[in-house]
Order: C-alpha cells, then sequence, then structure tokens
C-alpha cells in the first residue's frame, strides 16, 4: 500500500508540473511582414521549464475560407521567413531586427536578377538550330538481342535443339 501511495504522490506532482507549466508566462517578442506573432517563454530551473520559443500565425478571416474553400487548414504551417527561423530553432540568441530583414530581403531579390540576367544572356549566346544531345558513353545501353541464335521461351523449339 506504501508503494503505491508514493507512485499516485509522484504522479500527482508531475501533473501539478504540467498545469504550473501551461500556466507561466509568454513574451511577445515581436511579428514580421506576414502578421506572424513570435512568442518565447522563459527558462525556470526550479519548475524545470526550458526555454520554448513558437510562432503564432495570422488569424484567417471568414472571406479567405470562402475564396480559398478547402484548401485552408487549420493547422496549416505559417509562412515564417528566414531570420526568424533561425530565432524559433534557436539558432541565434536575439531576434532579428527590422533592418537585418530587409536588408536579406533586398539582396535576395538582386541575387534573383543576377540569376534571370544569367539565364537571359545564355538564350541569347543559344544558337538557333537546337541539337539533340546525345548519350554520353557511360550511359546504359539498349538489352543485347541475340536473333535466332538462342531460344526466347526454354524448350519452346525442340526442333532446333535436335
Amino acid at each position: 500500500m506504501a508503494n503505491k501511495l508514493g507512485i499516485l504522490s509522484i504522479t500527482w506532482q508531475n501533473i501539478k508540473r504540467t498545469l504550473n507549466i501551461a500556466r507561466s508566462k509568454e513574451n511577445l517578442i515581436g511579428s514580421d511582414q506576414h502578421g506572424n506573432k513570435y512568442y518565447e517563454r522563459p527558462a525556470n530551473e526550479e519548475k524545470g521549464v526550458k526555454l520554448m520559443r513558437r510562432v503564432e500565425p495570422l488569424p484567417m478571416d471568414e472571406k479567405d475560407r470562402e475564396k480559398f474553400g478547402s484548401l485552408v487548414d487549420e493547422f496549416s504551417v505559417p509562412e515564417v521567413p528566414t531570420e526568424w527561423m533561425a530565432w524559433l530553432q534557436k539558432k541565434r540568441d536575439g531576434p532579428p531586427s527590422t533592418g537585418e530583414i530587409k536588408h536579406n530581403e533586398i539582396y535576395s531579390l538582386q541575387t534573383a536578377r543576377r540569376g534571370d540576367d544569367i539565364d537571359q544572356k545564355e538564350l541569347d549566346n543559344k544558337p538557333y538550330d537546337y541539337v539533340k544531345p546525345t548519350a554520353p558513353a557511360s550511359a546504359k545501353k539498349a538489352f543485347p538481342t541475340y536473333g535466332e541464335e538462342y531460344e526466347k521461351v526454354p524448350g519452346a523449339d525442340e526442333d532446333k535443339v535436335k
């Protein structure tokens, strides 16, 4: 009987600890251009709570639900910028600044534009008569055929064997 009380008391303490963790306060850290809000729950060694970070997506309007229909899922993953994703995964300590996000957005647009310029140059330098590329020598070859020398189904042509 004493063993059962020990198990029950440990179970009750775990339940109380879980409820206290759920009631601990989260701090709003910031939001992004998509309307997502980012929260952080600080670590508490006394309660055994680790640092937790999460994102709360922008809630959908009824208009959006009607517009997209069944494509909208309540539990869909929100669009999260790379800087905020690094913060959520605890790869960086502090949240990203607006200046950093703008700088990275400009940089990615410039990179995309340079890629488009390279593609356009390749199209301009391409000859008009398109030649289909041939397979390299190391490519797989077709299965060999041996003609009528060998039988295709074993034992089907008894006349040829004799």
